[in-house]
């Protein structure tokens, strides 16, 4: 059982998902969180609590400061992670999801960390090619049209953390959906109320799985605190309709809607543009093939262990676009490039 006084790590404290994690578990009276961040990261994301975490500089591809920064740790929480659907970003993206894992795990074991908890992803579950099938925890993993690089790359860093459990760690595995919330803009999911507020003519026909940060920072403590070791677990608040998760916050941020469905015909038609876009923003495209099909099949997961394990009664997607909504908005008129949301008592 972890303890309030027991030290905790997290990596990816400065990135969106693990910012939460940390202010939640701090809430929670945990009071000795120390985080690891490199020379350049900023700790905005951390709002009036950065003060609160013990900042260590390292690396978890460096694994000398990494493993300087475990030791004495009871509990590890790994989130640090690089998500991408870009090609150049290929080789980069598995040596962090990947290796990283591995050192993270690597430096547990050397340090008898007795427990790791490793944030990953829906996309490490995988997608059947029979989209009739729902999709839960033990849906078993195979490579197919829908496969990202980066799926792949969380599910393979999910068998490095399996590794650690063979080897002596109990660890426990969290895999949210596509995580909304508020946060910096031009960050990771939050991209999408940007793209939007920047118009954009094109909707895929398909829907994702959606989740709140808020619920995942929960969800994250919750494990733990209730010892579900061994243990993976799907974070989805609800399965939205794509069209419907674009018209909610355009209509929110008082913006024109997409209005063109981005049907299978003009899928190579919307990469080139997007391409051009790129050239001149100098920012990768927005659609890939990767983003293309994993938005174009209407995917079922089924949610039932979360609720039944965790007891969590997740925020409604409804309450998170407004929550989100309402903090892009607000942080626009302040010309500010973030936001956060504080939890709910």
């Amino acid at each position: 059982m972890i303890q309030k006084d027991d030290k905790i790590l997290i990596t990816g404290a400065t990135g969106f998902i693990g910012s939460y994690i940390a202010r939640y578990f701090y809430s929670r009276g945990f009071t000795n969180i120390h985080a690891i961040k490199r020379s350049t990261s900023s700790v905005e994301m951390l709002g009036a609590d950065v003060d609160k975490i013990s900042w260590i500089e390292a690396d978890i591809l460096d694994v000398t400061t990494l493993s300087n920064a475990c030791e004495g740790a009871q509990l590890v929480i790994h989130a640090a992670a690089m998500v991408s659907f870009h090609p150049q970003d290929k080789a980069a993206m598995y040596r962090v999801n990947v290796e990283g894992t591995s050192n993270v795990v690597n430096a547990c074991i050397e340090h008898h960390v007795p427990t790791l908890l490793y944030l990953s992803s829906i996309s490490a579950v995988g997608k059947p090619s029979n989209i009739d099938l729902s999709i839960d925890e033990s849906t078993e993993w195979e490579a197919n049209e829908y496969t990202s690089d980066y799926s792949k790359s969380k599910y393979l860093a999910e068998l490095e953390v399996w590794r650690g459990k063979e080897e002596g760690l109990q660890v426990s595995i969290l895999n949210p959906g596509v995580v909304l919330g508020a946060g910096r803009w031009a960050d990771t999911s939050l991209k999408i109320i940007q793209t939007i507020d920047n118009g954009v003519p094109f909707y895929p026909l398909g829907s994702n799985a959606f989740v709140d940060v808020r619920d995942v920072a929960k969800m994250a403590y919750m494990m733990i605190d209730q010892g579900l070791y061994g243990e993976r677990i799907l974070a989805i608040s609800e399965s939205v309709k794509i069209k419907s998760l674009l018209d909610n916050i355009a209509e929110k941020i008082g913006v024109k809607a997409p209005h063109t469905a981005l049907r299978p015909w003009m899928f190579p038609f919307a990469s080139r543009i997007a391409k051009i876009v790129a050239f001149f923003t100098r920012q990768p495209p927005f659609i890939t093939r990767a983003t293309i099909m994993s938005t174009c099949e209407d995917w079922r997961y089924d949610t039932s262990k979360s609720k039944s394990l965790l007891g969590i009664k997740y925020i409604s997607m409804k309450k998170t676009i407004e929550d989100m909504c309402n903090a892009y908005v607000e942080s626009k008129k302040q010309i500010k490039p973030m936001a956060l949301l504080d939890f709910e008592s």
